[in-house]
């Protein structure tokens, strides 16, 4: 089962459905905090729109995106471990959506994208929840796209 992630700092709506589809991606799973965006196409009236018109299903996840004070310390120190230390404990009071999440992974076989904005995973909380969920399903494998 694989789960996929991307951000689409450096995509437009054409590439970024490309290259969903080039990896048979059934299910978009959005985990920004704030699924609204300047960038045409990437808020999420828009986004249910173009997932229905390419066969995906969108989800908001925003409940589990990092919070504006945290991503404004981020910014600030350039401190990704605290990206990540914050955010885990985050996502342990947030088990109810994490675990509607992994049921929809799983019931799914995968087929699955976390989508954000950061084009580097590694500076992305989509990483961090990624790793977690790998730790709930046995046997997923994680592909950034």
């Amino acid at each position: 089962m694989i789960l996929f992630t991307i951000g689409y700092e450096n995509h437009n709506t054409k590439s970024l459905f490309a290259r969903l589809r080039l990896h048979d991606v059934r299910f978009l799973l959005d985990v920004r905090a704030y699924p609204i965006s300047c960038r045409d196409g990437m808020s999420t009236g828009e986004l249910r729109f173009s997932c229905k018109a390419h066969d995906m299903v969108y989800k908001d996840f925003s409940g589990l995106g990092v919070p504006a004070y945290l991503r404004r310390q981020i910014r600030a120190s350039c401190n990704y471990d605290l990206l990540r230390d914050e955010y885990l404990k985050l996502l342990d009071r947030r088990e109810k959506g994490l675990g509607f999440l992994r049921d929809l992974i799983t019931a799914n076989e995968g087929r699955a994208c976390l989508f954000c904005y950061e084009h580097n995973p590694a500076k992305c909380h989509r990483s961090i929840l990624a790793q977690r969920l790998k730790e709930m399903v046995p046997g997923i494998i994680i592909t950034d796209l």
